[in-house]
C-alpha cells in the first residue's frame, strides 16, 4: 500500500477486461441459452459487477442479457450477530421464472449472502 493512497490496485482496467471476458466466456458456455440469462448483483458492490458481465455476456452472445439485483437482507441467518444493514433495492427487469439466474458479488468468504440470496430468489419465482 502506497502511503498516500488508501486502497491498493489488484487488477489494471486490461486486466479487469480481460478477468470479465473470461468470466463471461465460462458463464456462456455453461449456459443453456444466453437469451435466458439473468445476473442478479447483491448490493452493493455486486451490482455494477453484474451490469459490467452483462454486457460482456451480451457482446460475446450477440443478444441483449438482462442484469438487476437481489437484496438478501431479510433472509440473512446474522442479522442479529452484525451491524445492522439497510436493505436495498431488489431489481428484477424480467421474471425470474424460466430463467438461468447467475447471482453475482464481489466477494465470496463463508457462503452465507450467497446462501441468503438463493433464499431470497426463491420468494420470487
Amino acid at each position: 500500500m502506497v502511503p498516500d493512497q488508501p486502497f491498493v490496485v489488484i487488477l489494471s482496467g486490461p486486466a479487469l477486461r480481460r478477468t470479465m471476458t473470461r468470466l463471461a466466456s465460462q458463464v456462456l458456455e455453461a449456459a443453456h441459452d444466453p437469451g435466458q440469462l439473468l445476473l442478479l448483483g447483491i448490493p452493493s458492490r455486486g451490482v455494477p459487477l453484474a451490469k459490467v458481465l452483462a454486457e460482456e455476456l451480451g457482446r460475446l452472445a450477440g443478444q441483449v442479457v438482462e442484469a438487476g439485483s437481489l437484496d438478501p437482507t431479510f433472509h440473512r441467518d446474522d442479522l442479529r450477530t452484525v451491524p445492522t444493514r439497510l436493505p436495498q433495492a431488489t431489481v428484477l427487469p424480467v421474471p425470474v421464472d424460466g430463467r438461468e439466474v447467475v447471482l453475482v458479488d464481489d466477494v465470496l468468504f463463508t457462503g452465507r449472502t450467497a446462501r441468503a440470496a438463493l433464499d431470497a430468489l426463491l420468494t420470487w419465482g
